[in-house]
């Protein structure tokens, strides 16, 4: 009987114990997204991807991130990297490396810059694709920096045909006329000839170019935290030792009884 009330104790203490010391499984974590600013971009024309930072969760805020741009140089071209909301930019042409930091850590959702392309002129794409691989962010010195999934964001090559009118300039004795057509046949230098007007006609092309959409973010990235283990058997867990406690507690004060 003696054992059994030390066995007792035993789980009961340890039951205690369990509950009381404080093991943290959460990590810290945070994404990123790239939007462009718009979704359609004809020929020759340049566009912006602007990075944003959201849902961050660390203890300390987020203070830098960093990442590896890829993108197809057949089909963009990269202009430049600018920073706002006080941060700065630094980026390497050599291996296409972006690196953000400010001198405030955040915990807020904040854009924190954008990338200028123009499409070229010479692409046969029909997308263009603009990828930010090997994220990683964390404290200003990135001390055990937080990793999270690649994000990506594709921009589609427009086109389309400008409105053309034909333009008929009279010549000779009609040029005082704008309303003249100039006929193909030779007036004889002799005999002033009078030349019948008649309505200009201009035709005119309609344009062929569908509406471009407003730009929508399709590149939210879910969060992919590196280190803790899963909280998913960590609550049952809990509840079964907390259970296994109770229980325990009423078995030790029945056999106090006896």
């Amino acid at each position: 009987m003696k054992k059994i009330k030390i066995l007792i104790t035993l789980l009961i203490i340890c039951t205690f114990m369990s509950l009381f010391i404080t093991t943290s499984y959460a990590v810290d974590t945070f994404s990123a997204s790239l939007t462009p600013s718009s979704s359609k971009v004809k020929k020759g024309d340049e566009f912006t991807v602007t990075i944003k930072l959201s849902r961050i969760n660390i203890t300390d805020g987020l203070a830098t991130f960093r990442g590896t741009l890829k993108f197809d140089k057949d089909v963009v071209t990269m202009i430049e990297a600018t920073s706002q909301n006080n941060w700065s930019v630094t980026y390497n042409e050599t291996n296409n490396t972006l690196l953000f930091d400010t001198a405030t850590a955040t915990k807020t959702d904040v854009e924190i810059g954008t990338l200028k392309f123009k499409m070229n002129d010479s692409t046969s794409s029909m997308t263009a694709a603009i990828r930010l691989v090997s994220i990683e962010g964390g404290n200003a010195a990135l001390q055990d920096p937080i990793k999270i999934s690649d994000i990506t964001t594709n921009v589609s090559v427009g086109g389309g045909v400008s409105t053309q009118t034909p333009t008929i300039t009279p010549t000779g004795d009609d040029a005082t006329n704008t309303n003249a057509t100039v006929w193909p046949t030779t007036k004889p230098s002799n005999s002033p000839v009078n030349v019948p007007t008649s309505p200009s006609i201009s035709p005119t092309v309609p344009v062929v170019d569908t509406p471009s959409p407003s730009p929508v973010n399709t590149t939210t990235n879910d969060n992919m935290p590196n280190t803790g283990a899963a909280d998913g058997y960590i609550i049952p867990l809990m509840a079964f030792i907390a259970t296994l406690g109770i229980i325990s507690f009423v078995n030790y004060k029945k056999l106090s009884e006896k």
